[in-house]
């Protein structure tokens, strides 16, 4: 056969067989490089899209940082219910129940409607 390339034709033997092992090595490093590539392309683009304001801008451009607003906390207890706003804890308000049971409100909402009316935020 010229140049060494065997067609496969004629002589011993019949045909050769088709199994061969794949070496799984080097596509597992390719796979990795791939993953990792297009991990650093995803940040990449969610990093382009992040607002960046300049130093040189005018302060009347720049919007007023939001107001906090105040946690509001009730603790229900056997007796009393105990109203927190913010850090500062209102007095505890007796519990009352009415004649199925339940915990009669009125008093809670009262309390805050008034701190409402002081704080409308």
């Amino acid at each position: 056969m010229a140049g060494g390339m065997d067609m496969g034709g004629g002589g011993k033997g019949g045909k050769k067989p088709l199994d061969t092992t794949i070496n799984l090595v080097p596509f597992i490093d390719l796979m990795a490089v791939t993953i990792v590539f297009l991990i650093m392309t995803a940040v990449w683009t969610q990093l382009g899209r992040l607002q960046v304001s300049q130093s040189g801008q005018s302060s009347s451009e720049q919007e007023p940082p939001p107001t906090q607003l105040q946690p509001i906390t009730l603790l229900i207890t056997e007796k009393d219910l105990k109203l927190t706003v913010g850090g500062s804890q209102l007095d505890p308000i007796a519990i009352t129940r009415d004649n199925g049971g339940k915990i009669e409100i009125e008093k809670l909402m009262a309390k805050l409607r008034e701190f409402k009316t002081q704080q409308p935020d």
